[in-house]
């Protein structure tokens, strides 16, 4: 009974570690964009220090934090509202994701230099919001 309280212990130790890296992820990277050169970009506060919604050009891209117990992973996941067409209410569709571990590598590389991108440092952090903002502008919705 005491190894499950343990690996209790283990699991909520290692998602304060991941969340708070993902709280770190939000105050770097999403200042860079209100502060940038892209005019009309919003970025919304952190809910339920979760998730945060990202606006351009008619789109809105909802970044959400996850923690994988069983890989010891956290996992950013950005998807598009789509928004309501009539007496349809709204709903989000998947777009992309990365994983990271407890340093925030999240296993790609920086375009051009190689070097790991950390979802703790300003510019990675920055791009990683982009790639998956422009994926979310650029992709055709699904078919339903």
């Amino acid at each position: 009974m005491e190894d499950i309280y343990t690996e209790l212990e283990r699991l909520s130790a290692r998602y304060s570690k991941l969340h708070s890296l993902f709280l770190e992820f939000y105050r770097l990277g999403a200042p860079l964009f209100v502060g940038g050169k892209l005019r009309g970009i919003e970025v919304d506060r952190l809910m339920d220090e979760r998730y945060f919604d990202v606006k351009l050009a008619g789109t809105t891209a909802r970044f959400t934090f996850s923690f994988l117990g069983s890989e010891f992973k956290g996992r950013v996941t950005c998807e598009r509202l789509n928004p309501p067409s009539g007496i349809e209410p709204s709903w989000f569709e998947s777009i992309g994701h990365f994983d990271f571990n407890g340093e925030g590598d999240t296993g790609q590389k920086m375009p051009g230099l190689g070097d790991p991108m950390l979802v703790s440092t300003d510019s990675h952090a920055c791009l990683l919001i982009a790639t998956l903002l422009h994926k979310a502008i650029t992709s055709p919705p699904a078919q339903s």
